[in-house]
């Protein structure tokens, strides 16, 4: 017998957590990767009174067999699912899936996404198939991770810094906003999740605007943090790095590199030395612009994902 129920603040987030992780590193393929959070984070994220998040677990003699919460998306009223079970158990996910649904219809959402690990360029997977089966959808493009290391990346000479200047007026609703209005949804959410709604110190907002008009034809963004790789040796690292450009402007490939180039010479005079980006490849010019300036995926091959859908 598996009973399902509301997670309580009396449960085990320690065995929650571990079996969110298990299944992780088991649709990854690796045990190099683990989830980012902990379990008092999640006693937090779902039990919190103030958290409009909810959770459920299957619960079978006693033990946590199963566990699905329901995360708001911020961006939108849809729901963000993230899972862990036993996979001997798979069969209750259908069960713990309805409760969820009902939690985001009940907040008036029309659709739930959970993100899946891939390879860089995979179609199929574990994950994939598994969530197919429960009637989602996967979107047109995947997610990639890639990495720069600004200390091996040389300035262009002479390097043509016009339009390109650094914006003091531009929020983190603004720029949301106009994610949400070039149709990026993928972006807007990505940059809810990862940019603070107060503006901070460390975030860094630039545009480029058109020669005619005046008005911005892209904007990119990053946050700086300091890193301590031990007690010693501390370095400035960049991450959350965005580059969005407007549809209505034609940029070619060229002037986005150029762009891509003045966000990391705005880097170099910060004296960061790693840049991390998290980018859909949707934007396929945007991502050829990083490769073009040295960006990579080594070791970073199991941070690729792909969201999937369900209308609900």
């Amino acid at each position: 017998m598996v009973h399902i129920r509301s997670v309580q603040e009396a449960d085990d987030f320690e065995v929650i957590y571990q079996l969110i992780n298990t299944t992780m590193v088991r649709f990854s393929g690796t045990e190099s990767v683990s989830y980012a959070v902990s379990g008092e984070v999640l006693k937090k994220r779902y039990c919190d009174l103030k958290s409009p998040n909810k959770a459920f677990v299957a619960i079978s003699e006693n033990k946590i067999i199963a566990f699905m919460g329901v995360l708001a998306t911020g961006v939108t009223k849809n729901g963000l699912i993230e899972c862990g079970f036993s996979q001997e158990y798979e069969d209750v996910l259908d069960q713990l899936l309805s409760k969820c649904i009902a939690s985001v219809q009940g907040n008036g959402g029309t659709r739930v996404y959970i993100y899946s690990p891939i390879q860089f360029g995979q179609v199929r997977n574990e994950g994939i198939r598994l969530w197919e089966k429960l009637g989602f959808i996967s979107d047109e493009y995947s997610y990639v991770t890639t990495i720069l290391n600004l200390d091996n990346w040389i300035e262009p000479q002479s390097f043509n810094l016009s339009g390109i200047e650094p914006s003091m007026e531009m929020n983190y609703e603004q720029i949301k906003q106009i994610l949400l209005e070039d149709g990026e949804d993928d972006m807007a959410s990505l940059f809810h999740n990862q940019f603070s709604q107060k503006k901070t110190m460390n975030q860094v907002i630039l545009t480029l605007k058109d020669e005619t008009s005046n008005d911005i034809s892209a904007i990119a963004y990053y946050r700086v943090n300091l890193m301590e790789l031990d007690k010693e040796d501390r370095v400035f690292e960049a991450t959350a790095f965005g580059i969005h450009v407007r549809p209505q402007f034609s940029l070619n490939k060229d002037e986005i590199r150029r762009f891509v180039q003045g966000a990391l010479i705005s880097m170099k005079q910060l004296d960061v030395q790693t840049v991390i980006s998290r980018i859909t490849l949707k934007n396929f010019s945007v991502f050829a612009a990083l490769i073009s300036e040295g960006f990579h995926n080594e070791g970073l091959e199991k941070a690729n994902t792909i969201r999937l859908y369900k209308e609900i």
